[in-house]
């Protein structure tokens, strides 16, 4: 896996531009490094033992009611811990804003950690952190949509819940072709540079099919059916079909997955039989993974 690092100062831009970041201390510290995909949420008042057990420089969303913030020696405790650990970022939710003593601001400016605001959910901030990280440090996103392998290729189906993307996973494997992931996608750049998929360990093998619900794909279409990872070769974006017709429905344009361009077509919802053939056919005009699209 190709590793890489974002500084504080880039992480911070996103959070003003995504999370309604303000910066209240600590702007000595947004030149500071981070190469550890993790953030950490932890409450006020508790043993903030999570934290303890951290590795070191993780960002930490801080939470909990402003009652239990008044006590000076869980203040010094903190400061102790970020300086401890040195914590790059801190991040207050919205019922901690407000309640931070200046003795605080003061060390976190002395420690070079950028203190933050949000105005967001502590869960949110730190889901959306981590999404960012693991993008820039690890080479990894997850999206919402279902790989199939189709010849060695992978193609990954994305678009709006309910267009059919699982329906076109099941003709998919009726005509031989192998399930990798359904519903979300881990996808990585590999040491090559190319993007691979497969299923959060969570839900490996499982479909969720109309009519039968979740269900193990191998279980019920053979062991055959399943494939742990493939490399991406393609992207299929279902649309409507009042979409399609306003382009030209054979073209093949690009789209773009972790600084890499892959190839794209788009196929009518409503109809899975059709939908896979238009697959089918894009997978032989892209019958080599030198096809894919430079950066």
């Amino acid at each position: 896996m190709v590793k890489g690092s974002i500084t504080i100062g880039e992480v911070v831009d996103y959070g003003r531009r995504r999370l309604g970041f303000s910066i209240e201390a600590g702007e000595g510290g947004l030149e500071r490094i981070l190469r550890y995909a993790g953030v950490e949420c932890i409450d006020l008042g508790a043993s903030f033992l999570s934290f303890r057990n951290l590795p070191e420089s993780v960002p930490v969303v801080v939470r909990g009611a402003a009652p239990s913030i008044s006590s000076l020696l869980l203040w010094d405790e903190l400061i102790t811990l970020i300086i401890e650990r040195h914590t790059p970022l801190v991040v207050f939710a919205p019922t901690v804003t407000g309640g931070c003593p200046s003795l605080f601001s003061e060390y976190m400016d002395t420690a070079g950690t950028v203190l933050a605001t949000s105005p967001e959910d502590p869960p949110y901030i730190a889901s959306r952190l981590t999404h960012l990280l693991r993008r820039r440090v690890e080479g990894f996103i997850s999206l919402h949509g279902v790989l199939v392998d189709v010849g060695g290729l992978g193609v990954l189906i994305r678009g709006a819940s309910g267009s059919g993307k699982t329906g076109c996973a099941v003709e998919l494997i009726k005509r031989g072709y192998r399930l990798v992931a359904d519903d979300c996608v881990e996808i990585r750049r590999d040491k090559a540079g190319v993007l691979r998929g497969k299923a959060p360990v969570e839900i490996k093998n499982l479909m969720d099919i109309q009519g039968l619900g979740i269900v193990h794909a191998g279980s019920v279409f053979g062991e055959n059916a399943v494939l742990e990872e493939t490399m991406l070769g393609f992207c299929c974006d279902i649309r409507d079909r009042a979409d399609i017709m306003n382009r030209s429905r054979r073209a093949i344009d690009s789209c773009r997955l972790l600084g890499r361009r892959l190839p794209r077509i788009r196929v009518p919802s409503g109809d899975a039989k059709e939908a896979v053939d238009r697959i089918e056919e894009a997978r032989h005009e892209i019958s080599h993974v030198r096809t894919v699209l430079p950066r």
